[in-house]
């Protein structure tokens, strides 16, 4: 088995595992207060491997005309800013599982960039994949870019499942707002997200 094979075969392991250990089931056998927390540093070092192969295959990338590279870093700089503002949203703590808070007792939040587009942080994480291929663009790069948006994809709608349970008004959400990419109200995204609220 190739190299190329073997790294598409743990990116899907490591989104299989990523998406076992947040289900419901998992989470109820392991209630402790430090689930989140110990989910994450999981969750940091299974991506370890993945980044270090990235590093070293990127001398692999052919060479592009450095406009192409330049939309890239463009793409790159957008999806860290939409993550940034993404996560203002949310207490950090919460998310780091350094402060416990269960699913249910979480609100609901549907302003700011959450009233342009569902998922804000995985259109961010988009942007900043794709924007990686363009920078280099090799194989490893395409590979790891077409498995992570095909996951981000399938668990947005795995997501949205959950928050319906807790949050019936989730429903009607949904009818009026994008999942993952803005298209709707675009200037309106972009104003949320260099924060001219209109």
């Amino acid at each position: 088995m190739s190299d190329l094979y073997l790294f598409c075969f743990y990116i899907i392991l490591y989104y299989v595992i990523h998406s076992v250990l947040t289900t419901e089931y998992i989470k109820n056998k392991l209630d402790f207060r430090w689930y989140r927390f110990i989910y994450n540093i999981i969750a940091i070092v299974t991506l370890i491997p993945v980044v270090i192969i990235l590093i070293k295959t990127s001398k692999e990338a052919n060479e592009i005309p450095s406009y192409i590279r330049i939309f890239g870093i463009i793409f790159l700089l957008l999806g860290l800013w939409v993550q940034k503002v993404s996560f203002d949203s949310f207490s950090k703590r919460v998310f780091w599982g350094l402060e416990i808070a269960k699913d249910e007792d979480l609100p609901l939040v549907i302003e700011g960039l959450y009233s342009t587009v569902r998922h804000p942080l995985y259109f961010g994480a988009l942007l900043i994949i794709w924007g990686l291929v363009l920078i280099s663009p090799t194989k490893y790069f395409f590979v790891f870019a077409i498995v992570s948006t095909i996951y981000i994809w399938v668990g947005s709608r795995l997501e949205e499942n959950k928050l319906i349970v807790y949050h019936p008004e989730y429903k009607e959400y949904r009818t009026k707002v994008p999942g993952i990419i803005p298209y709707r109200n675009p200037l309106r995204f972009f104003r949320n997200i260099i924060g001219i609220i209109n």
